[in-house]
């Protein structure tokens, strides 16, 4: 009868391993593709910034604009990796901050 206890113990505990197991592992997957994607952007901006201390930077030169914006591209992506790590982990991690300048009225 004991046996038969610890069996079914044991068959229930090792269920729920199974599963857990299968849940950490999608995640894993997840954060490994979304990890991949950061690394391939970060490489990008590498060159790129590689590219622009090549160019003088005290003149309006079209490199300098196109740098600003890049910028803008940059900000924008790690916002969208910031909101996936979000959905990924079910949580907040930034608090969205609001311009503290008011607006400019002419």
């Amino acid at each position: 009868m004991i046996l038969i206890i610890l069996f079914c113990l044991s068959l229930v505990l090792n269920i729920a391993l199974v599963y857990l197991l299968i849940r950490a592992a999608w995640k894993l997957v997840q954060f490994d593709d979304l990890f991949t994607y950061l690394v391939d952007d970060i490489d990008i901006n590498i060159r790129y910034f590689d590219k622009l201390i090549q160019s003088p930077t005290l003149i309006d030169s079209p490199e300098i604009k196109e740098a600003q914006r890049n910028m803008s591209i940059m900000s924008k992506r790690l916002a969208e990796y910031v909101l996936r790590m979000e959905e990924l982990l079910n949580k907040k991690l930034v608090k969205r901050r609001t311009s503290p300048n008011p607006p400019v009225v002419a």
